[in-house]
């Protein structure tokens, strides 16, 4: 059963449509122009802490009921299985709609069915879904759940997950993306052994290529049986991202200003390059995209219907919206300087830059 009001419209894109999406996007530009100074930055900085602030504390209390719902584990190590110990998969998940539930089951069994790792899921919602799942590759996993109504809000939960993972690499990865399991070994590495401290498995080219059967998919998670699109899309800069855990703790991990849909993903790696750590890199210098130079292996996407929430329609999206522009304006040292407050680093500024450039 859909989870959803009568009430609400129903959306197949996140952009709504092409009008949506242009009309709200020359508002934004308009703002924009309007933060013309530092102090107006900063301001706008300080007013979205304040503005969010009530959604954040009731969060904070509803999170206090957070349950370790349910766990599985493998009996023992599959040599079959490409490595991916030194890996964690943090995946936040609500399930609106079933298509939702669907997907995650596709991409918990297809990393069960390719990978020796650990995945941690954590659901927000009015019912838990984890006795719903049909696994037939499982592998160790830890499933939270908390009940509310609260607006989702993915940085929150996957924070959730990251402060109680242990893993030298943390994989955020979206409930409807995975790409072919050799390029999660190759990513992997890169981070261990050639000083990378964040990285998407994937790049433009080739793009995103949404998944048309999911059906012929789910008989065997066989990443040969796909049905795919022909024309891919842009691969952007969510869907799967590798990043290196004690340099994301150092910086709070996930920023939980953003709210809900958008743009934390973008905001995540521009703060990462801005801070001088090895990471995606772009074929286009313009492109928000990762285009990624280092890997150049397809996005595959598992379709799905999506309430206002998960669109650019959402309360937060406009103010998530200027604030990575007011993040993106602020200077290296003014970026350690938010960051250093906003981790609560327990040590003073000069400790932490020495600290930061320890991961370097």
């Amino acid at each position: 059963m859909n989870r959803y009001s009568p009430m609400e419209n129903i959306y197949n894109s996140a952009i709504v449509n092409r009008e949506t999406y242009v009309n709200i996007t020359k508002r934004i530009q308009t703002l924009k122009t309007l933060i013309d100074s530092r102090e107006k930055v900063q301001n706008f900085i300080n007013q979205d802490i304040v503005r969010k602030k009530d959604y954040l504390d009731n969060m904070a209390l509803d999170l206090l009921k957070t349950t370790l719902y349910g766990s599985t584990s493998e009996i023992e190590s599959d040599s079959s299985k490409v490595d991916l110990s030194k890996c964690t998969f943090i995946i936040p998940f609500k399930k609106d709609f079933d298509e939702r539930l669907v997907n995650l089951t596709c991409l918990l069994n297809f990393i069960g069915k390719h990978f020796n790792t650990k995945i941690m899921v954590f659901e927000q919602g009015t019912k838990c879904s984890f006795n719903d799942l049909v696994l037939k590759y499982t592998t160790n996993m830890e499933f939270y759940f908390l009940e509310s109504s609260m607006p989702f809000s993915r940085t929150i939960v996957s924070n959730y997950l990251i402060e109680r993972s242990t893993s030298e690499i943390l994989i955020i990865n979206d409930t409807d993306c995975f790409t072919l399991p050799n390029a999660y070994e190759i990513t992997q590495n890169k981070l261990l052994n050639e000083g990378f401290r964040l990285l998407h498995p994937f790049g433009t080219p080739p793009g995103s290529f949404e998944i048309t059967d999911k059906t012929n998919f789910m008989k065997d998670y066989n990443i040969h049986d796909l049905n795919v699109t022909s024309t891919p899309n842009v691969a952007g800069v969510g869907g799967i991202l590798f990043i290196h855990r004690e340099l994301y703790n150092l910086l709070g991990n996930e920023n939980i200003y953003f709210i809900s849909y958008s743009p934390e993903d973008i905001e995540r790696v521009k703060r990462i390059r801005k801070l001088g750590f090895k990471c995606s890199e772009s074929f286009n210098e313009k492109a928000a995209g990762p285009n990624n130079k280092y890997l150049t292996t397809p996005l595959f996407h598992l379709g799905h219907p999506r309430t206002e929430e998960s669109t650019i329609l959402h309360k937060y999206y406009v103010s998530n919206e200027l604030l990575n522009f007011c993040l993106e304006t602020l200077t290296k040292q003014e970026l350690i300087q938010y960051y250093y407050k906003y981790s609560m680093f327990d040590g003073t500024l000069d400790e932490y830059i020495q600290k930061l450039q320890s991961y370097k």
